[in-house]
């Protein structure tokens, strides 16, 4: 679908370092629980989570 990402990430001890998306960008967190910051704030992301993310939005997990 053009202008979204879709995304599927293990965060078992897995980071990634800020950065952002050039598309709206959803994720399902389908194992372990996803650390988010956004906008300095923290957020966990258990399993069974969907993430939605602007573009250009800049955040690290």
């Amino acid at each position: 679908m053009p202008g979204v990402e879709l995304f599927h990430a293990d965060f078992s001890g897995q980071a990634f370092g800020r950065h952002s998306h050039d598309a709206f960008a959803i994720g399902a967190i389908v194992q372990g629980v996803g650390g988010y910051q956004c906008r300095g704030q923290r957020y966990a992301l258990p399993a069974g989570t969907l993430s939605l993310m602007s573009p250009d939005e800049a955040h690290a997990g």
